[in-house]
């Protein structure tokens, strides 16, 4: 198929993943991880529906006659949801592992997804551009808030000793 097809398995598979791996160690912090990933696509597909349908903006090819997508489809173009997802499940790898060996493989996934996006005929470079940029800050903001939860349950188990 396509590199495009990858990125709703894989923004579905990373927070799954991290749920079972987090269930069969025992491990909580594996478990919170997969919350905040989970989140952070959430977030991420709601922003986009929003945006998708706030904007409303044709496909290229119901604009331009010269190009020819691998599918037609229905949705709006503003931003790319399949870009979105990419660099939500990007950003979160990178900041729930915060290691370079497994952030730069995913950046140049999800990039690669933006790429073909545009490729297909189905984007145009904007709609890529913006839909990682949701992605990025949905999986930022999710990271963020996590974190201040973090903090809150521990000040309270603080509190409580």
């Amino acid at each position: 198929n396509n590199l495009s097809n990858t990125s709703k398995y894989i923004s579905v598979g990373v927070p799954v993943g991290y749920f079972v791996a987090g269930m069969i160690h025992d491990n909580k912090a594996l478990k919170q991880k997969a919350a905040y990933i989970a989140a952070a696509i959430i977030l991420n597909t709601a922003s986009t529906t929003l945006l998708k349908n706030v904007v409303k903006r044709e496909k290229p090819y119901h604009t331009y006659t010269g190009i020819f997508p691998d599918k037609i489809k229905s949705d709006f173009a503003f931003p790319s949801g399949h870009t979105s997802s990419a660099f939500a499940t990007a950003t979160s790898l990178a900041l729930a592992t915060k290691k370079w060996h497994v952030a730069v493989p995913a950046f140049v996934w999800s990039a690669g997804v933006g790429y073909s996006r545009i490729y297909l005929g189905q984007h145009y470079p904007s709609d890529v551009i913006m839909g990682a940029l949701v992605g990025t800050s949905s999986a930022i903001i999710c990271h963020l808030a996590s974190k201040q939860l973090t903090k809150r349950k521990k000040s309270k188990m603080l509190q409580i000793k």
